[in-house]
Order: structure tokens, then sequence, then C-alpha cells
């Protein structure tokens, strides 16, 4: 990898957290329905849904394994996006 400007530049990545899954498929389901201001493309309520599937499955196999505070806002994060698909 090569050192060019652009990349000197990047801040660290963040700390990886179980918030930064959730929050990376619910960006996705955004972008998925056209809500993000980059999004140029129609929105494809298939990957939408794919992407709350997916939130979905986060929940039910970390359930138990998580804090109460994770698991509040995951459960308000896909409550939003569903309420969004419908």
């Amino acid at each position: 990898m090569s050192d060019t400007p652009s990349m000197k530049e990047l801040p660290p990545p963040p700390t990886a957290e179980f918030s930064r899954i959730v929050e990376m498929f619910a960006s996705q389901a955004f972008a998925a329905f056209g809500k993000l201001p980059q999004t140029q493309s129609e929105p494809r309520l298939d990957y939408a849904k794919y992407f709350i599937d997916l939130l979905e499955v986060l929940q039910e196999k970390s359930k138990g394994n998580i804090s109460k505070e994770e698991a509040d806002a995951l459960e308000g994060t896909l409550h939003y996006l569903r309420m969004m698909y419908v």
C-alpha cells in the first residue's frame, strides 16, 4: 500500500463495536431506501428488506450476549427500518 497524500489524511478507523455493525447494516438499508443524500438511484426495496433481515439475524444470534443498551438500540433501529419498509 503506497502512502498517497489522501491516505495520510484519513483518520484511524473507529473501534470495533457491536453498534458499528448495526450502523453499517442500517446505513445500507437507508441507501437502499434512497434516503442518503449521495444516493442517486431509485429505491430498491428488495435490498432494504435484505438488510433488515440481516439485522434480524444479528438480533436473534446475539440474544443474551449483548448489553441491554445494545439490544435496545438494535430493536429501535429495526423498528424504525420496518416502519419505513411498510
